[in-house]
């Protein structure tokens, strides 16, 4: 708040141009701050893929699906969650289809709105042919399908493409209430 109000004193008493300089110029330094730093972060490589990670979430999600919520506000966070999973299971399937391609969904779209009317009109990404697993695409086709269409996250989790997951029940992060 201190800062929109620094922001509005600059540009009524010092212009526009300053009052848009300033600003600028503290981003300039932040970003070339954050380059000159870059070397002494510390980054950690990748021990797995990045769809291993995800099957194993979704297989802690299907083994904590019967755990009391405890009432409140976390039933509340629970009815927003329901709320959007209609969406959530098209992005879910978006990220999945980009795991198995290595290739962003729509690229051959040019503009978001185009990407924005192929979605509304139903019509699937070019690197959906790209996928060889025929359980894999199942699984994706079912998570983009269109939203009157589209499985409830229940249906999905009993879905026969993540019912195949198998791990030691040890090497899974299971967090309880």
């Amino acid at each position: 708040m201190g800062a929109f109000t620094f922001i509005v004193y600059v540009q009524d008493h010092a212009g526009w141009k300053v009052g848009f300089g300033v600003p600028a110029i503290l981003m300039f330094l932040s970003a070339l701050s954050f380059f000159i730093a870059s070397p002494i972060y510390i980054k950690q490589k990748a021990t797995m893929s990045l769809f291993t990670n995800f099957a194993r979430v979704i297989v802690v999600c299907i083994k904590n699906r019967k755990v009391a919520l405890p009432s409140g506000e976390s039933n509340l966070r629970f009815l927003v969650f329901l709320f959007w999973t209609l969406k959530s299971l098209f992005i879910i399937g978006m990220c999945m289809l980009e795991m198995a391609t290595l290739e962003i969904p729509y690229r051959e779209c040019d503009s978001i709105a185009k990407i924005y009317k192929k979605v509304i009109a139903g019509v699937k990404p070019q690197a959906l042919n790209k996928v060889s697993d025929l359980e894999l695409k199942a699984f994706i086709e079912k998570c983009i399908g269109q939203a009157r269409e589209r499985p409830t996250a229940v249906d999905l989790i009993k879905d026969p493409f993540l019912s195949e997951v198998d791990c030691d029940e040890e090497e899974l992060p299971i967090s309880k209430f």
